[in-house]
């Protein structure tokens, strides 16, 4: 049994995508906007969901340790480097560590973003600017030798941030390219 029009236009509708036209734009099924909470709970892709929350819980922590000063070294006293020394690494946390406001400002990059996958508006750029501080971070790690388990930690995370925008390719596209079909008379 074949669906009529009505039909195939309320199915369209509640996915949110307007399919009568050929437009990435998204549309929003529910003119009322969605608590988190409830969005969480009656998501139609939990695996999504809980990538979202899981960076956002591992972004977070990064974030509040270089915010409250744990992970970079402000005592450059403590340590004299040779360039083919062992702590390739160290150079890293020394260096941010250097100044306190590059610190906390990387702190930020991290909080900021993470909590913005909370929210299912903000999550597609949140998820975009933690891919970015992700492959840094990454670049970073195998430029200075730092140890395996965090390098491929990071790179874990960017290509879950990646599968995500992967996942919102269709909207992330539609912010800067506009498809449209042409009337036919």
């Amino acid at each position: 049994m074949n669906p009529s029009e009505h039909e195939v236009r309320q199915r369209c509708n509640i996915e949110g995508w307007n399919r009568n036209r050929a437009t990435l734009a998204f549309q929003t099924p529910n003119p009322m906007p969605r608590s988190a909470i409830r969005h969480y709970l009656t998501s139609p892709h939990p695996a999504v969901v809980g990538v979202r929350l899981f960076l956002a819980a591992v972004f977070l922590l990064y974030g509040l340790v270089k915010m409250t000063g744990g992970q970079f070294v402000y005592d450059w006293t403590q340590q004299t480097f040779t360039r083919n020394g062992p702590n390739g690494h160290l150079i890293i946390w020394y260096f941010f560590g250097y100044s306190r406001v590059y610190g906390t400002f990387i702190g930020l990059c991290e909080i900021v973003p993470a909590l913005m996958l909370l929210w299912p508006r903000t999550a597609l750029l949140g998820t975009a600017i933690l891919f970015g501080v992700a492959v840094n971070v990454a670049v970073m790690d195998f430029a200075f030798n730092v140890p395996p388990g965090a390098t491929w930690s990071v790179v874990f995370y960017a290509a879950l941030c990646a599968g995500l925008l992967w996942h919102e390719r269709a909207r992330l596209l539609g912010a800067f390219f506009s498809v449209q079909e042409e009337a036919v008379a």
